[in-house]
C-alpha cells in the first residue's frame, strides 16, 4: 500500500544481507545521505547514489539530490511488501533492483607484489592523513600496533586484550578504533582457508568482538557484527582484492582512494586496519 503525498523513491541495488520479500523495520536514525532502519536485530541502510554497496544496504538509484531527513523521522514505521518499501513520508520502488554480491577472493599475487600494492596503499592514507583527527595517530596507535602484532604471532587472547580497548574509542557514529577492527578483519579474512590455527583464531577473535560490541554506538556495533561474520563494504571488498591481486599500481591506488573518501575519518581508518590485517598474516599465505 502507497502513502499519498510521499516522496517516490528508487532503489538500484539491496545488499544481499537485506531480508526479503518481506520485513517489517523502525527508522533508527537518518541523516542527510543515510537512513538506518532497525529490522529483526539488523540495521538496513538505505544510501544515497555513489555511496559504497554493502551487505545491508539499499542504494538508491536516479541523479535526483534528495535530503533524506525530508523523507524520514526516527521512529517511522517502515514496511517492505515485495517490491515495494514504504514509510509516512517516502514510497520506495524496489522493482528492477539488482542484489549486489562482492567479488570472490582472488588467487593471491606474489608476496613481492603484495608488498608494493600494500606500500602504494599506504601511501596514498599517508598523503590525505590528517594526524589529528584521529586517535588512531594518536593514543591509539600503540594499541593498533599490539593487535597487529598480535595478529602475526596468532595469540587470540593478547589481540582480544588490545581490541577490547579498541572497540568503542574515538569519536563520531563509529569510532575509529571499531573502524580500524573492522578493516583488520577484512585483511584477515582473506589469508585464513587452508590454516587451521589462522580459522581457529579468526573463530575466537570474532567471538570476542561481538562480545563486546555493546561498548560502541548501535551503528559501529552493526557493523563490526557484520565485519566478525565476514562481511564488508564494497569499497573494503574492492580494496582488498586489489591489494592481494593487482599488478596495477594505478588501480591500486584509485581504490585505495575511493576506501579513504568515506567519511570524516572512517575511510582512513578501514584502511589502516586492512593493510594491517593483510601485512600480518601475507607470509606463507600463497
Amino acid at each position: 500500500m502507497m502513502t499519498t503525498g510521499a516522496v517516490e523513491l528508487r532503489v538500484r541495488r539491496i545488499g544481499y544481507l537485506v531480508p526479503g520479500p518481506s520485513f517489517v523495520g523502525t527508522v533508527h536514525s537518518v541523516y542527510a545521505r543515510a537512513c538506518n532502519v532497525a529490522s529483526g536485530g539488523s540495521l538496513l541502510t538505505l544510501v544515497a547514489p555513489g555511496i559504497a554497496d554493502g551487505p545491508t544496504a539499499l542504494v538508491l538509484g536516479g541523479d535526483r539530490v534528495v535530503d533524506l531527513r525530508t523523507c524520514f523521522q526516527v521512529r517511522d514505521h517502515v514496511v517492505r511488501r515485495g517490491s515495494r518499501l514504504v514509510t509516512a513520508g517516502a514510497n520506495i520502488d524496489l522493482a528492477g533492483a539488482v542484489s549486489w554480491q562482492p567479488d570472490a577472493t582472488p588467487v593471491i599475487a606474489d608476496p613481492a607484489q603484495v608488498t608494493a600494492n600494500l606500500r602504494a596503499a599506504a601511501a596514498r592514507r599517508a598523503a590525505r592523513l590528517d594526524h589529528n583527527k584521529s586517535v588512531l595517530h594518536r593514543e591509539g596507535r600503540a594499541v593498533c600496533a599490539r593487535v597487529a602484532q598480535a595478529c602475526r604471532d596468532c595469540r587470540v587472547d593478547i589481540a582480544l586484550h588490545e581490541a577490547a580497548r579498541l572497540i568503542g574509542w574515538g569519536e563520531g557514529l563509529t569510532p575509529a578504533g571499531d573502524d580500524f577492527l573492522v578493516g583488520m578483519l577484512a585483511g584477515l579474512d582473506a589469508l585464513t582457508t587452508g590454516f587451521a590455527v589462522r580459522e581457529s583464531f579468526r573463530t575466537h577473535l570474532s567471538a570476542g568482538l561481538m562480545a563486546h560490541a555493546d561498548q560502541t554506538t548501535e551503528i559501529a556495533a552493526h557493523y563490526l557484527r557484520l565485519a566478525a561474520g565476514g562481511h564488508f563494504s564494497a569499497d573494503l571488498h574492492r580494496l582488498r582484492n586489489a591489494l592481494l591481486s593487482s599488478g596495477d599500481i594505478a588501480r591500486v591506488g584509485q581504490l585505495a582512494d575511493d576506501a579513504l573518501a568515506a567519511g570524516a575519518t572512517s575511510g582512513s581508518d578501514q584502511v589502516a586496519g586492512l593493510l594491517a590485517g593483510i601485512s600480518a598474516w601475507l607470509t606463507s599465505a600463497r
